[in-house]
C-alpha cells in the first residue's frame, strides 16, 4: 500500500485511506489480516502482516479453564490412628559435585521423609534424638493444640539427646506444609532438619486431577559441616551468597546434580514450593506459564497466571502448570547468585522441566531418545 501524500482541507490526513486501511484490518486483504498501530506510517505493509490461519489456542488460555482447588470448611475425623517414628541423627550427603557436608538428617535424609496423611487422620509421630543437642519440631502452617506447637520453652521442653517426644494431633484441613526444627534453628534447619507435609482432602469431590505431584524445598547452605564454625572452613569464598551461603539447593541437591521433574507432553502438573532458607527466591519458569492454586495450605479462589514467582523465607505456594512444550526446560532463582556454586555458574537452584523424548542439545534440546537409550524413567 503507498503512503497517502494528499491532505485535504483543515488539515485531515487522507481520510478514504484511513477507512481503506480499517476495512482491510476487520475484512482481510488478499488472505491477509492488516496489522494497524496508531501513528504507523508502514501499517498494511507486508512485514506487518499475519496469515489468516485458524486460531491457535495460547497455553494461558487452557491454564485458566483448569478448576482451581475447591475450600475445606470443616474436618470430620477419619478414626484412623496414622503412626510414624522419626530418628534425628548426624549424616553426610552430598549437596553439589564433589561437595559432600555433616548435616543433622530425619531418617538419614535431606530434606526428611515426605509426611502425607489424609483431612481427619489422628497423626502420632514420635521424634527419637540421636544429635549431641536438643531439638524440637515445629508443624509450620498447621493449626494444632498449642502444647504440639513445637516451640521450647513455650509449649513443650526440648528433646534432650537420648530422648524422644510424640507430636499428636487431628490432620487439619488440606494443603501443603512443612516441618523443621524450632530450636537452634538457624544453624539446625541450615544442617538440614526440615520436611514437607502433604495433608490430603478426605472427599474427591471437586478436586482437580494432575498427572504430577511433586514437591521443591528450596534451601541455602554455607558449605560448612554441621555444628562447625566459619573460622573452621578453609578455601571457601563466603562472599559470594547472603549470610554466608555459597550452595543452594533444590531437595538437598544443587544443579546439575538436582534431579529432573519428568513429564509428557499434555501432562497436567503440580508443583509444591517450600522455601525453608534464610533467603528470598524469586523462581522463574522457562517456556511455559503456570498458576498459584494456594498458598500456605489454602485455596486460591481466583488463580493467576505467571512465569515467576517469588518466595519468601517460610513461604509455600502450590503451582499447576500445562506441559505443552516439548524440550529441557529450566525452572531457576532470578537471584542469579543463587544460580551458582560456591561462585561457579551453573548450580544451585535451577531446576529442569524433562519431557520424557527430549534431552538437551540440538535444536530446543528436543532430540529423540530411543526407550532404550532413554532406561527406565524412575
Amino acid at each position: 500500500m503507498n503512503e497517502p501524500t494528499a491532505k485535504a482541507k483543515g488539515g485531515n490526513k487522507a481520510k478514504p485511506v484511513v477507512l481503506a486501511v480499517i476495512l482491510a484490518a476487520v475484512l482481510g486483504v488478499g488472505g491477509y489480516v492488516v496489522a494497524v498501530r496508531g501513528g504507523d506510517r508502514n501499517a498494511g505493509y507486508e512485514g506487518n502482516t499475519v496469515a489468516a490461519q485458524e486460531a491457535v489456542p495460547l497455553t494461558t488460555s487452557e491454564l485458566r479453564k483448569l478448576p482451581p482447588l475447591p475450600e475445606t470448611d470443616a474436618v470430620k475425623p477419619t478414626g484412623k490412628v496414622r503412626e510414624r517414628t522419626i530418628t534425628i541423627k548426624e549424616g553426610r550427603q552430598e549437596i553439589a559435585p564433589g561437595v559432600t557436608v555433616k548435616t543433622f538428617a530425619f531418617d538419614g535424609q535431606v530434606p526428611g521423609p515426605v509426611l502425607r496423611f489424609t483431612e481427619g487422620d489422628r497423626v502420632r509421630i514420635t521424634f527419637r534424638n540421636e544429635l549431641k543437642e536438643p531439638t524440637a519440631i515445629h508443624f509450620h502452617g498447621m493449626h494444632l493444640q498449642n502444647q504440639m506447637d513445637g516451640v521450647p520453652p513455650l509449649t513443650q521442653n526440648p528433646i534432650q539427646p537420648g530422648e524422644s517426644f510424640t507430636y499428636e494431633f487431628i490432620a487439619p484441613h488440606a494443603g501443603t506444609y512443612m516441618y523443621h526444627s524450632h530450636f537452634n534453628s538457624i544453624a539446625q534447619i541450615d544442617a538440614g532438619m526440615y520436611g514437607a507435609l502433604i495433608i490430603d482432602p478426605q472427599s474427591p469431590l471437586g478436586q482437580p486431577g494432575f498427572d504430577k505431584d511433586e514437591v521443591w524445598v528450596l534451601s541455602a547452605w554455607t558449605g560448612m559441616d554441621a555444628g562447625m564454625k566459619m573460622e573452621d572452613m578453609k578455601g571457601m569464598d563466603h562472599n559470594q551468597g547472603d549470610m554466608g551461603y555459597i550452595y543452594y539447593t533444590i531437595n538437598g541437591k544443587a544443579f546439575p546434580i538436582v534431579k529432573p521433574l519428568q513429564v509428557k507432553k499434555g501432562d497436567v502438573v503440580r508443583l509444591r514450593l517450600i522455601n525453608i532458607s534464610n533467603l528470598v527466591h524469586p523462581m522463574h519458569l522457562h517456556g511455559h506459564d503456570f498458576r498459584i492454586i494456594a498458598k500456605d495450605g489454602h485455596p486460591v479462589r481466583d488463580p493467576q497466571v505467571m512465569n515467576t514467582i517469588t518466595l519468601n523465607p517460610g513461604d509455600i505456594y502450590d503451582i499447576e502448570f500445562i506441559a505443552d512444550n516439548p524440550g529441557q526446560w529450566v525452572f531457576h532463582c532470578h537471584q542469579l547468585h543463587h544460580t551458582a556454586n560456591n561462585g561457579q555458574e551453573p548450580g544451585g537452584l535451577i531446576g529442569v522441566i524433562a519431557y520424557e523424548e527430549s534431552r538437551p542439545g540440538g535444536q530446543g534440546g528436543q532430540a529423540p531418545v530411543s526407550a532404550s537409550e532413554r532406561g527406565p524413567v524412575r
